[in-house]
């Protein structure tokens, strides 16, 4: 990218630099402006698919649809001569379509996006630029609810901080009584002792009068020096518990404050009351059988318990005070680690936010992806369906992307999320035999229509040529339910397997299938793969003949598109100019003359169709005749009786037409 900084900025403007980038992109890519036109709108359509999924009012933050994207457009953005609207998420989805269609690596992709947000920056500052394009690019910056980014920001880093609070004081609280238990626990033990101890010593004193026992004193002095140890150790351990319960205690105090505090902010808006733990069975540091028992080796088995209890306890409290202290809350200056903290608040609406942000200006770091991963498992559906799209468009070709794209399959509810990552998958992974072998599973195993569809289409788009994927989609063809499986199956097999004769027989087949939008499309690949055929042109004669609207006219424009490379093409048409329905003849009028204009049939064609009952038709072979025919008499004798046509629109043009056709001479 140092060559491609190089190559701007010599006396040019930010904006005329910004187009060169582009333009660069888009040879790279080997797209031209009507291409890339195209590849916009098909991104705006699978974009309104998963809208569909997320749900009224889930839409993505920058819809393709609202971007200007027509030919016309992309060509004066690459020329300079308009701006990008809007600026940073337009220049993302064109880089997006050429990269791919360059094949770059994640690497390269990243970097071009890294020097295209400067370009976009520099030319958003720039002053001649127009203040509508400002006016746009602050819209682009702003989130949800019309906030700008940095108070986008500054609700977040609240939630963040608010939420951080929240899970020290239940935690301090929760400490609390633990270590009150504990503290119970030990001056229970304590005064266990102290009846051993007492005891003991009244029975020293009896056997000292009575028996004399050297033995059995030796062994009661013996327990009461253990006794009288462990009640030391006991009473250490309590004033650690006791030390440390004061600690607790104004910790506790300084994170119900800081809470409080957080809470009453205009902006807060997770206002949920505190998890109630009376309820909770509390976990007994110590059994509590030990206790019913004042025998020295159970106590000491309890005492060395209480020990690691307060030690781990200890280390524990230093982890709160560390969390409660100033330096334990997120940087304010550091954006980046707000939002993904944000990623894991309890709110909805703060994770999608935090992560639309994280995609918008942070979609290519390593944190990013770690947060994307995390949160494709994400309980909302919207949220996993968007997460999933930054995974698959930020860090297509990663390994571990890839494994968290194919694990959805196992497990996850929701069509819409399984429909997307099975588009992702092949569109972003092609060639990978383990994506391959997913999108086959998928499709043997997943019953929704969505998926299958999408799955059919990225086997048919990634491998091409593959005779075990062929025989999918011939088996989807022939045995699949559903329309739009099976129309995806046929345009897959008719652009990744043209020169296969069996492909080819089997779309004539399909020219006589039940459904009229199988066989449209029938029609549309034949009269695409298979222009010069002559079965191929036999079956779209055949179909102008058919029942449906729709799928005459479709035979119509396939022969069109054929001639005059098949023959019985040029006889189809004279015979469609007789059609009974005006709408065909009104086609014939309009296409004839532009693929026959040297032949004389063709002009008698039409200057018949100037006779038909039908205005439209009449006013459009005219016109044709006129522009074809100018010079030739007949036309003239055409004109001079279409001026006194019944049609007071034909007449006027007839009149028009009088001004340029010459005389006879």
């Amino acid at each position: 990218m140092r060559d491609t900084a190089n190559q701007e900025g010599s006396g040019s403007t930010p904006q005329q630099d910004y187009a060169k980038f582009l333009q660069r992109q888009a040879r790279e890519a080997g797209l031209d402006a009507r291409e890339i036109s195209e590849r916009f709108a098909r991104a705006a359509k699978e974009q309104e698919g998963q809208g569909a999924t997320a749900g009224k009012g889930r839409g993505a933050e920058h819809p393709i649809n609202d971007m200007a994207h027509s030919k016309s457009h992309i060509d004066r953005v690459l020329r300079g001569k308009a701006l990008p609207s809007p600026p940073w998420p337009f220049t993302l989805v064109f880089l997006g379509i050429t990269s791919r269609a360059a094949r770059l690596t994640r690497e390269d992709h990243v970097e071009r996006c890294k020097y295209a947000r400067t370009l976009v920056d520099a030319m958003m500052e720039d002053n001649s630029v127009p203040q509508l394009a400002r006016r746009t690019s602050q819209r682009d910056a702003a989130g949800p609810g019309d906030r700008s980014h940095d108070e986008t920001i500054a609700a977040l880093r609240l939630e963040v901080e608010l939420e951080s609070a929240r899970h020290t004081e239940t935690r301090l609280r929760y400490a609390l009584r633990d270590a009150q238990f504990l503290m119970a626990t030990l001056w229970r033990i304590i005064s266990a002792l102290r009846d051993l101890i007492a005891g003991h010593h009244a029975l020293e004193a009896r056997v000292s009068h009575t028996s004399g026992d050297p033995t059995e004193l030796a062994r009661l002095r013996d327990e009461t020096q253990q006794a009288l140890a462990h009640k030391r150790t006991a009473q250490e351990e309590a004033d650690r518990v006791a030390a440390r319960l004061r600690t607790l205690d104004a910790l506790w105090d300084q994170a119900r404050t800081e809470v409080h505090r957080l809470s009453m902010h205009p902006d807060a808006a997770d206002l949920s009351l505190p998890a109630d733990d009376t309820q909770v069975s509390l976990q007994l540091v110590l059994p509590q059988d030990l206790l019913a028992q004042p025998a020295l080796d159970d106590i000491a088995a309890a005492l060395i318990k209480a020990k690691d209890v307060n030690a781990h306890e200890e280390r524990a409290t230093r982890e709160l005070k560390h969390a409660v202290t100033p330096t334990g809350s997120i940087d304010p200056a550091d954006e980046f680690d707000v939002l993904v903290a944000a990623t894991r608040l309890r709110d909805d609406a703060h994770r999608r936010l935090a992560l639309q942000s994280l995609l918008r200006d942070w979609a290519f770091l390593d944190g990013t992806r770690t947060a994307l991963l995390h949160l494709i498992r994400d309980s909302n559906p919207a949220i996993r369906l968007e997460a999933l799209s930054g995974l698959v468009e930020g860090w297509g070709g990663d390994t571990d992307a890839r494994d968290a794209v194919v694990r959805i399959f196992y497990g996850e509810g929701d069509a819409g999320v399984r429909a997307a990552a099975a588009r992702g998958l092949a569109e972003r992974w092609p060639n990978d035999r383990h994506v391959r072998e997913t999108l086959l599973r998928i499709l043997a195993r997943d019953s929704d229509q969505r998926v299958r569809d999408a799955a059919t289409s990225g086997l048919a788009r990634a491998w091409p040529g593959d005779a075990e994927v062929r025989d999918v989609l011939v088996r989807l063809i022939n045995e699949d339910e559903d329309v739009d499986v099976r129309l995806s199956a046929a345009r897959g097999l008719a652009g990744g397997w043209s020169a296969d004769a069996d492909v080819r027989a089997l779309l004539l087949r399909l020219t006589r299938d039940g459904s009229k939008r199988v066989r449209m499309s029938a029609v549309c690949e034949l009269a695409t793969e298979w222009s010069g055929d002559v079965d191929v042109a036999d079956a779209l004669v055949r179909l102008t003949f058919d029942e449906d609207d729709d799928v005459r006219e479709s035979a119509e424009n396939g022969l069109y598109e054929m001639w005059p490379w098949a023959a019985g093409v040029r006889e189809a048409f004279f015979r469609l100019a007789r059609n009974d329905d005006h709408r065909t003849r009104l086609a014939v009028a309009e296409r004839l003359p532009n693929v026959g204009l040297h032949d004389p049939d063709v002009r008698d064609v039409m200057i018949r169709l100037t006779h038909d009952e039908d205005e439209a038709v009449r006013l459009t072979a005219g016109q044709k005749c006129v522009n074809c025919w100018t010079g030739h008499p007949q036309v003239r004798e055409v004109v001079v009786r279409l001026t006194n046509d019944a049609d007071q629109h034909v007449r006027a043009a007839a009149q028009e037409w009088l001004k340029v056709v010459p005389r006879a001479s």
